[in-house]
Formats: C-alpha cells, sequence, structure tokens
C-alpha cells in the first residue's frame, strides 16, 4: 500500500486523522479481537488475512470512486480473490444507486479543520435525493458507532471549510463481500445521532492530546 501522507495545518505542522484519532474512541476495534480468534480457530494467519481484507478494502472503495466518477479501473492483474469479493460489494453499491437519486459532487477530498486540528479524507460527497450529503462506504461485516464518528468529524471539517455548500445528512454505506447486499445508515447531521457523534469526537480529539502529554511524561 503506498504511504500516506500526513496531514498539516495551514501553519505547516502535522495534525492527528480522523482514523489515527480512532483509537481513543471506546470499542473502536469492534469485532476485531473475536475476527482474530475466529482465524486462529480455523488455523489461518491472521497478518495474510489482514492484508487480504484490506486490498479486498482498497479495491472495492477505488472501484466504487471510478463508477461514480464514470471512469473504469483496471484489475486484468489482480488476484481472484481479492477481485471477486470486491466485485461483489460494488455490486452492492449498484443496486444501492438505484434507489436514491445521487449526483457525485467530489470524492476522495483531504480536508484539515484548523479550528479542531485533525485531518482527514472523505468518500464521497454527493447530492442524494436533492440534499447535499456526505457519503461514506465501508466493506466491513458490520457497521459501528465508531463509524459514526468519523462521518460526524469529516461532516464538521467539510462545513468548516465549505460554508457555501453544507452537508445535511450523513449516510454510512455497509457493503458485504460475500454476497450482493448492503445495509444502509442514514442519518441527518443535526440529529441525535450525529450531535452525539461530533460530541463523542471532541472529547476522543482532547484525550488523544492528553495521552500524548503523558506519552511524553514518562
Amino acid at each position: 500500500m503506498a504511504k500516506r501522507t500526513p496531514y498539516k495545518n495551514e501553519a505547516g505542522a502535522r495534525v492527528p486523522s480522523v482514523t489515527g484519532i480512532g483509537p481513543h474512541i471506546e470499542g473502536g476495534a469492534g469485532g476485531l479481537p473475536r475476527w482474530a480468534y475466529g482465524l486462529g480457530l480455523d488455523g489461518k494467519d491472521y497478518d495474510e488475512e489482514m492484508r487480504r481484507a484490506q486490498d479486498i478494502g482498497t479495491l472495492a472503495h477505488v472501484m466504487i470512486e471510478a463508477e461514480v466518477n464514470r471512469s473504469s479501473v483496471d484489475i486484468s492483474e489482480i488476484p481472484d480473490e481479492v477481485t471477486g469479493p470486491a466485485t461483489i460489494a460494488m455490486a452492492g453499491f449498484r443496486r444501492w444507486l438505484k434507489d436514491v437519486r445521487f449526483e457525485s459532487l467530489h470524492t476522495e477530498v483531504r480536508m484539515v479543520s484548523e479550528e479542531h486540528q485533525y485531518g482527514g479524507t472523505l468518500d464521497c460527497l454527493a447530492r442524494v435525493s436533492g440534499e447535499v450529503a456526505l457519503v461514506d462506504w465501508k466493506t466491513s461485516a458490520a457497521v459501528r458507532s465508531a463509524a459514526l464518528l468519523q462521518v460526524a468529524a469529516y461532516s464538521h471539517a467539510w462545513n468548516e471549510l465549505n460554508p457555501s455548500l453544507p452537508v445535511q445528512h450523513c449516510y454510512v454505506l455497509r457493503l458485504g463481500k460475500n454476497m450482493e447486499s448492503f445495509t444502509f445508515h442514514w442519518f441527518p447531521l443535526d440529529g441525535d445521532a450525529m450531535v452525539a457523534a461530533w460530541d463523542a469526537f471532541l472529547l476522543c480529539r482532547k484525550l488523544y492530546d492528553l495521552s500524548k502529554t503523558l506519552e511524553r511524561a514518562v
């Protein structure tokens, strides 16, 4: 995987990413320990399966981005064990598109919040059924509460930087890798769930700074 470029503020100083702050979210690992335990029972190598899962998720994201940007992806040299599940996830996304009026505005936008000093990259900003929305797609086995903190952080960063085109809603779309299925979650930005998610993210952002201070003290 390509090395990620760090996020920097206007002064040129590095700031933490939304996903980097993520470990300070209680339960942020979600079902990962249980998944790893299951791999051990099945005699599978954790590192190998983790790399494979990341490759599938990366390819699915690339394929979806190409779809909304009306471009194409050459997958001819990628192993079938990766392209198969990613293609199934892509089929789930296409099925969702048939249920909504979808107009992509931007994809893979890097942002830095100067007010709260964090960075992140949103998957997609779109008009969904006529309203501006942030769309985040997951290829995990389930959507967990940490995902709400992520989309809340991305939405507020976008609105800080683009007040003339504010996000009104958040959509979290889980794309199945084993069958043509998906689960669809809709959250208005001013609804109880997103308000709580934003408050929780700000607390995690503070905890991130406090933990760094403690690390430097020992």
